[in-house]
């Protein structure tokens, strides 16, 4: 929510600014792309750069009865990039908190698709941009929350995607998951990149 917030902004300042009015129909169409949401939605795999952080033993560790995990965040390059599974794309991606940086990226992900956007319908270049946009979303975070210094797995579907999400109870939800042996083609060869394990 607060990643399509910033991107409403950027959004809004780029049309308050009125280049033309070919500009202001792609940023329109922009964000009729993105308001639709990817049905598959998006999941993230959530880590914190800091160790032993006693905020985060009060906020996820069940009173300190917990348990943290440390990773080495090099150890999941065997699935993220171009190495994502056929049936979605997986990548490790530092959170950004700052606002101005924020809306940064966003602004120059509009104006990029928008410079090289040649003869395309614009429809299609909206869709470029909307894509690289949606790329961004998962990766904005409030900044009060800038001291957990968070590094995100972020999942992202295909709608070809043969593999169904899972579901676990946490907190009284149902949280719909995707497991990383299931999306792994190779799960024998690559375990989880485990450091070290702390009880709470």
């Amino acid at each position: 929510i607060h990643g399509f917030e910033i991107v409403r902004e950027a959004v809004d300042e780029a049309a308050a600014r009125g280049i033309s009015r070919k500009y202001k129909e792609y940023l329109r169409n922009v964000m009729h792309i993105l308001e639709a949401h990817p049905p598959e939605g998006v999941y993230i795999c959530c880590f914190c750069e800091k160790d032993n952080l006693l905020s985060q033993w009060r906020s996820y560790s069940a009173n300190g009865t917990g348990v943290s995990i440390g990773f080495n965040p090099r150890g999941f390059s065997y699935i993220t990039g171009p190495d994502s599974p056929p049936s979605g794309l997986i990548r490790l991606w530092k959170v950004f908190y700052n606002r101005k940086t924020q809306n940064s990226l966003i602004r120059d992900a509009l104006e990029f698709a928008y410079g090289e956007r040649g003869n395309r319908p614009l429809t299609d270049v909206a869709q470029q941009a909307a894509e690289a946009i949606q790329f961004f979303i998962p990766t904005f975070k409030n900044p009060d929350f800038e001291e957990e210094q968070e590094i995100r797995l972020i999942f992202t579907p295909f709608p070809s995607s043969m593999i169904n999400p899972r579901f676990r109870v946490s907190r009284g939800m149902l949280i719909p998951y995707y497991s990383l042996l299931e999306l792994d083609k190779q799960p024998s060869k690559c375990p989880l990149p485990i450091t070290a394990v702390r009880m709470g």
